[in-house]
């Protein structure tokens, strides 16, 4: 989402990380996820412990396009609080997992919950970054609409993976955009191999989980504040109502280095 591609929205959404992480931590009101989720006919099949976040998944698995990790290093650019990561060791099998965040917050909470010897966590900028290993698989959850620079991440994308690994991308995109995103993907040296326009699963996801994700917006839309409006995905945000008229979209990309 173009808008909040600068550094003063990136700076906002980090801060807000912050914020909520620490809220987290002095309250152990702990959730892993922090994607849409992805609805379908069929949920994946998974333990017990993890189905209150199904949907969260759920989108895991699509954006995985039947690749396996298996027996691989995956890294996780922007991981959140750590569930992907979890998601890569607990069912995918990786070896190993890596996961970067730019919030200090996140990574405190992913090194509290996750420390069997398969994660590692560090701070980092995702438009700026070096690492001194190179990973199967890169993984990029709804978390670039809010780098300042995307050719920057790109590049970084590409310098970590090795020859021949696949990045998996997915994201909420402008959908007058979507050329010139997928342009800079190219000038940084990767090939798209696949992409999925996953927008109604992800509509579908959030009509049927904004009441226990956003209770109070979903609720109380006249009482919402506009600015969390902007930033939340409840029933009554700019982001529902956009994805559901076209003007965002929601895409899941293969990409080859």
């Amino acid at each position: 989402m173009s808008k909040f591609n600068n550094k003063f929205f990136s700076n906002i959404w980090v801060s807000a990380y912050e914020l909520y992480g620490f809220y987290t931590r002095i309250t152990n009101k702990y959730t892993p996820y922090m994607n849409l989720g992805f609805q379908v006919e069929q949920d994946v099949e998974i333990e017990d412990e993890d189905k209150w976040f199904q949907p969260n998944i759920n989108l895991y698995y699509k954006i995985l396009q039947d690749n396996k990790v298996k027996n691989t290093s995956v890294l996780e650019v922007g991981c959140g609080r750590g569930g992907g990561c979890y998601f890569f060791v607990k069912y995918g099998k990786a070896t190993s997992v890596y996961g970067l965040d730019k919030s200090n917050q996140n990574i405190k909470l992913c090194q509290k919950y996750f420390n069997s010897k398969e994660y590692k966590f560090s701070i980092g900028d995702a438009t700026d970054f070096k690492l001194n290993q190179n990973f199967d698989y890169v993984i990029n959850l709804e978390s670039s609409h809010s780098y300042p620079n995307l050719l920057n991440f790109y590049e970084c994308v590409k310098n970590v993976l090795k020859n021949e690994g696949l990045f998996f991308y997915a994201d909420i995109f402008v959908s007058s955009e979507l050329k010139e995103i997928e342009s800079k993907m190219e000038i940084a040296g990767l090939t798209i191999v696949g992409k999925e326009n996953i927008t109604d699963g992800v509509v579908k996801s959030i009509e049927k989980n904004s009441i226990r994700w956003f209770p109070f917006s979903t609720k109380y839309p006249k009482l919402t504040p506009s600015f969390v409006k902007v930033f939340n995905a409840s029933l009554h945000s700019d982001i529902f109502k956009k994805l559901k008229n076209g003007e965002l979209q929601y895409y899941c990309y293969v990409v080859k280095k």
